[in-house]
Order: C-alpha cells, then sequence, then structure tokens
C-alpha cells in the first residue's frame, strides 16, 4: 500500500488529521513541510496535493487534534520500554489495541482519547507524544513502521490517563497562531515595555517579557523577532542566542499553554549573510515583461470597468504564454505558464475574449492549443483567498484550491499568476494597513515563494483616486505592497471612446515611464503614438470645422479667426456628429490644422463675390474654404464636403 493510500484509508477510517514530513538525518528528528500545528487536516483533496507537491514526504499524525493517544514504547540506547510495560500490565491489565513496530524496534499502541504529552512519566522508556509517523508509513533514512495487528482501536484504559493525565486545555481566547490581533497585542508590549538592565533584575525581567509576549498568542518564531526589537532598549542588548534561549524557556516551561517541546523545534532555522559574501556584481534583476512586470514580484494592474483592463491581462497571458510576439512593444523576456483566476467571467465569455484577440495576431488561434495556459472561472462562486474576522486574519479553502492547481501546472520556469479582480479574493478592511500587508506579504508572498510566481493584480479603482488621478483603490496599504503599478484610463477627449491611456503610477525597480497611448482596435489594444493620433484627433476637429467655413461661405458670412472679427469662428456653435459643442482649443486646432494643409486660407482685405444666381455683389472678409471655392469655379459645388443636405465626407 502507497503512503497516499495509507493515508486516505487512516483518515477515512478515523478521521485522524495528518501533516507532511521529511526526517531530518542529522538532527534525529521529523521535519514538518508545514505549521502542521494549525494546518494537519484530514481532508482528502489536501492529503492527495501534499503527497503529489512533496513525493519524497512521510505523514505524520497529530495526535491531540485527532484526539488519540499514541504510548511509544522505545528500546534503544539503553531503554526497555517493553519491559516497563510489562510491568504495568501485570499490575493493571492488559489491552487489545492497533500495535505498530518503529525502525528502532519499539511499538506505538494507538488509543482513543487525547491525554497529556508526557517523556519517561510512566516509566523510562514510556512517552506519550505530540505526532507520530502513520502506521505503514515508509520514512526515508529511517525505515518502516509496519502494523504488528490491524486490531481496532480500544479506548484509552482509565489506569492509563491516571498515570498520564490529562491533555492540557488550552485558553480557547488564546492560541499559538499569528493571529493579526496577537501580532497587535505583542507589538504594542514592546512598545510599552521598558528594556531590561543588568545587575537590576534584567535576566528575569528578559524571561517575564518573553512569557509576556507568548501570552499574546504568537508562536515562538515571531516572539524571538519581537524581542530583537525589544532588546534595542536593553543595557546592555542581549546577544542573539541569549535571546533565543530566553524565547525556548518561555515556550517550555511557562503555564498558559501546556507547551512540550518536540522533535520539530521551537524557532524556523535563519541565516546571517555577511556583506563580504557578495560578489563584485549583483544578480540581474529578471522581468517576465521588460521593463513592465518584475519577476516572481507583485504587479497591479488598475483600470474602471468596461476600459478593458481584463482584454489587457489575457493579451499579456497569451504572450507569456506563448512566448510568441510582444507585449505592447515590449519583449518577453521570460515565457512560462500561466494561471488566470477569473472571478467575473464564465468558461464560454474568456473563450470569446480570446478568440477575439487571437483572430488579429499574425498567428493562428490554433496555435494556443500547446501552450501552458491554464484559466479557474470562477464566476458566480466563492473566490475568497483570505478573510477577516474581527482582528483574525485566515486564509481560506479557495488558497488551498489554487495551491492545489499550481502543483498540477508545476513549472520549472515558474508561473504568471493573474487574479482578476483583486477585490473578490480578499474579504478584509482595506484600511488596516496590517490587514492588507498580511495578504500581501503573507499570503500572495507564500504562493510566489513556493511556486516560484509572478503575480498580477487586476483591479478597479476607486472613484476617489479617478478624481485624484492616482488611479488605484484609494488605500495607501494596497499600492505600497505591489512593487509596480499601472493603471489604464480613458483618454481626456470623450469623443475618443475608443483610445486609452496606460499610465505608470509606481514603480520600485525602474524609472516612471511616461504614458502608453493604446487603441481599441479588433478586440485588442494596440499601441499608438502620440503624434499619429493627435493629428488624428484633431483631423476630426478640422472637418467639422471646414463644414461651418464652407457654410458660412454660401451663406456670404465669412467667419473670422480673430476675436475682432464680425463673425469670430470660436464664438460658433459648432457641433461633431454626436452634437457635442467643439470647445474654442479644439476649433483653433482645427483651424492650424486646415491652415497647415492649405484647404483654407484668411483675406486680408475684403473682396467682391457675386452671387452666381442672384448676381448680387458682396464685399467679404474671413476665412474662405479654398478647395470648396475650386471646385465652384469648375461649376460643382459638391466637393465631397457637402451633399447639401448638411451631410459631408470627412477631409481627414
Amino acid at each position: 500500500m502507497d503512503k497516499l493510500k495509507t493515508a486516505l484509508y487512516f483518515t477515512e477510517k478515523y478521521k485522524w488529521r495528518l501533516f507532511p514530513a521529511f526526517w531530518d538525518a542529522e538532527h534525529k528528528r521529523h521535519i514538518s513541510y508545514i505549521k502542521w500545528a494549525e494546518q494537519a487536516t484530514s481532508d482528502a483533496e489536501i492529503i492527495k496535493r501534499w503527497a503529489f507537491k512533496w513525493k519524497e514526504c512521510h505523514f505524520c499524525v497529530a495526535c491531540q487534534a485527532s484526539d488519540i493517544t499514541v504510548l511509544d514504547v522505545d528500546n534503544k540506547k539503553g531503554k526497555h520500554g517493553d519491559d516497563v510495560l510489562n510491568d504495568l500490565i501485570l499490575e493493571h491489565g492488559s489491552f487489545a489495541t492497533l500495535k505498530v513496530k518503529t525502525p528502532s524496534g519499539g511499538y506505538h499502541y494507538y488509543f482513543k482519547g487525547k491525554s497529556a504529552v508526557t517523556i519517561n512519566k510512566l516509566g523510562f522508556g514510556l512517552d506519550t507524544p505530540v505526532m507520530v509517523p502513520l502506521p505503514n508509513s515508509e520514512v526515508i533514512g529511517k525505515g518502516r513502521y509496519a502494523v504488528v495487528n490491524n486490531t481496532s482501536i480500544c479506548a484509552l484504559p482509565e489506569w492509563l490517563r491516571s498515570q498520564i493525565g490529562n491533555a492540557t486545555v488550552k485558553n480557547p481566547d488564546v492560541a499559538i497562531t499569528n493571529s493579526l490581533q496577537g501580532l497587535k497585542q505583542a507589538a504594542q508590549l514592546v512598545r510599552n515595555t521598558e528594556g531590561a538592565i543588568e545587575n537590576a533584575g534584567g535576566d528575569a525581567a528578559t524571561y517575564k517579557m518573553a512569557c509576556a509576549l507568548k501570552d499574546t498568542g504568537i508562536d515562538a518564531g515571531a516572539c524571538f523577532l519581537m524581542m530583537r526589537q525589544w532588546n534595542k532598549k536593553c543595557s546592555p542588548p542581549w546577544s542573539d542566542s541569549e535571546l533565543f534561549r530566553k524565547v525556548q524557556n518561555a515556550y517550555k516551561y511557562a503555564k498558559n499553554f501546556g507547551y512540550e517541546e518536540n522533535n520539530f523545534g521551537a524557532l524556523p532555522e535563519t541565516e546571517l549573510v555577511h556583506v563580504s559574501s557578495f560578489e563584485p556584481e549583483p544578480v540581474e534583476r529578471k522581468w517576465v515583461v521588460e521593463n513592465f512586470i518584475p519577476q516572481y514580484e507583485m504587479t497591479a494592474l488598475y483600470g474602471d470597468g468596461g476600459l478593458g483592463k481584463t482584454y489587457l491581462a489575457l493579451q499579456l497571458a497569451l504572450n507569456v504564454a506563448t512566448g510568441e510576439g510582444s507585449f505592447l512593444n515590449r519583449t518577453i523576456e521570460n515565457p512560462s505558464a500561466v494561471l488566470y483566476v477569473s472571478a467575473e467571467d464564465s468558461v464560454d465569455e474568456i473563450h470569446r475574449r480570446i478568440y477575439g484577440i487571437c483572430k488579429n495576431e499574425e498567428y493562428a488561434f490554433l496555435s494556443k492549443a500547446n501552450a501552458p495556459l491554464y484559466f479557474m472561472p470562477r464566476w458566480g462562486k466563492d473566490c475568497t483567498i483570505a478573510s477577516q474576522e474581527g482582528y483574525d486574519i485566515k486564509t481560506r479553502p479557495f488558497f488551498e484550491a489554487i495551491k492545489m492547481q499550481l502543483d498540477k501546472i508545476d513549472s520549472d520556469k515558474g508561473v504568471l499568476l493573474i487574479l482578476d479582480p483583486l477585490a473578490t479574493f480578499f474579504a478584509v478592511n482595506e484600511n488596516d494597513k496590517v490587514a492588507v500587508s498580511y495578504c500581501v506579504h503573507s499570503v500572495l508572498s507564500n504562493l510566489a515563494l513556493e511556486y516560484k510566481a509572478t503575480i498580477l493584480a487586476v483591479a478597479h479603482p476607486s472613484k476617489a483616486s479617478i478624481q485624484s488621478k492616482l488611479y488605484d483603490s484609494g488605500s495607501p496599504s494596497w499600492r505600497n505592497s505591489f512593487r509596480e503599478v499601472r493603471a489604464l484610463v480613458a483618454h481626456e477627449d470623450e469623443r475618443m471612446k475608443k483610445l486609452r491611456y496606460l499610465k505608470h503610477t509606481k514603480a520600485n525597480y525602474s524609472a516612471i515611464q511616461g504614458d502608453l497611448l493604446l487603441e481599441w482596435e479588433n478586440g485588442r489594444l494596440v499601441v499608438r503614438g502620440e503624434q499619429e493620433v493627435e493629428r488624428r484627433i484633431v483631423g476630426g476637429y478640422a472637418n467639422h470645422v471646414y463644414l461651418a467655413i464652407v457654410k458660412a461661405y454660401k451663406e456670404k458670412s465669412l467667419l473670422g479667426s480673430q476675436a475682432a472679427s464680425r463673425r469670430y469662428i470660436c464664438n460658433e456653435r459648432i457641433t461633431d456628429e454626436e452634437s457635442n459643442i467643439l470647445s474654442k482649443e479644439q476649433i483653433r486646432k482645427g483651424v492650424a490644422l486646415l491652415r497647415s494643409e492649405g484647404l483654407i486660407t484668411e483675406t486680408t482685405s475684403e473682396i467682391k463675390i457675386t452671387d452666381n444666381i442672384t448676381k448680387k455683389v458682396y464685399m467679404l472678409k474671413g476665412l474662405l474654404p479654398l478647395r470648396y471655392m475650386a471646385q465652384e469655379e469648375k461649376g460643382n459645388e459638391s466637393n465631397g464636403t457637402d451633399d447639401g443636405q448638411g451631410h459631408f465626407d470627412p477631409i481627414f
């Protein structure tokens, strides 16, 4: 029976809570891949994901969380646990329960009901540990935990319970988990507590401080970091090794939690790097997209509804996954797999959008079939990765679901993870800096580190930020947490409905770049030059200005370009095809373009014009439509500008 089948067998039969671990032969201890005290589970899907991810792991049982007691009979290194147990059985009576032989020649006896964690309390060689490897586990570097008899587990005999003692009941209001509330309380303690002073009760004060921090509910690692901050107030400061021992003692001996030292240790291993170890040249920064999205970092893309931010993110996903072409004229430096988690679109809508983008590329849609591009459409479903409950922030089951999918992708080149839209995934108060920081630096950073993930968060800006032209969520905490921030905004000219600006509003690793002008074209956004677009925009103004000049000329009442003119053109009510009134500045630009193209001129003195029908003579001064006049002389008034009914073909 392989390890996964074994794990699923015991979780289904006994509902045991398991966690993945490996054997550290050097220090002779089991090391967990996760925070096992919090994350041990009987959920079959999560266990499958662990088995797939850590193929060399073995599974362990969290005894108290599984409501069991395991009697560990140790027969190595001069211990004779069998003899001690036999003496107890002769005195109190035998039992029949599941029995497992350990690689060192000892035995594990399993009982229903949790009890205290003890070492040699029943006698030399008899322990009741906090965790044990799963029956029938093969522990690499140690050996097999073989089932001796597959008897059903019996209840813990009363004579054993009376000698072991009941499991310590933890304060329900305090738990060793780094909750937001605990961290805030710990930080307040550090701020408000005076430092220890040598020869003035400093040793006791330091131990007391470690115990007080422990009582806030943070784990030993967080406590050590808090103690280092507090240590700056001490006179003289403690060394790190001395502080480490104080924290260890607080978590080992202090009351409240009933903590017992176990094989996993209290503090994580840390690394101290000296500047002399640096190479002369640093490692070059890597980008997924050149100077646009830094690799293995977090970038935000903001945009109001309907502007096309999802299309832009999909374009990015296609380019990164295929490695083909460029994204907005920028090189794809590090192609990779892409996981796009969409909370707003169904799978059919995603298909339509992808098809619309791809049919305009130089490569065919079917060429994307083998690209490592994956979607998780979550329209109408719960997408919460983490939520805030009072002062606590907890990850939700969907966080594990994303991890499971990332495990399946298993790309050596890393993965681009796109979350669209950001607000759907985090149910927290965005004005709470600590809460937002936890979501980014603990939750999203966890994904980035564990899966070599580059994260793009697609988000809606707040109304206030649009008015202030920051174009973000309105929360400085979110903004400050991302390395790069871009914003897709509408063109200032409301008539140019297909134009967008992509603004670069924050850059940690490059200089702030100028606005990128984009145009919506056949299902995608493409880069346009400023001069090209400006001429097109002004050309639109010029079309309507020219029509107004022609109309005034035909009415024998020329428009002038100077404010002193009898009919100053900028005071005229000139409208576009949607009946929007052109501003004075737009009219001026139109006049300037018409002049530069030789389409109009302005008389410096009054000229005599004879009406061809009435033969009346008019003395006029102002702007003359040269093209129209040239056609008129040829006897063809319909010159492509006006059909006589107010409709006209544009000249630009």
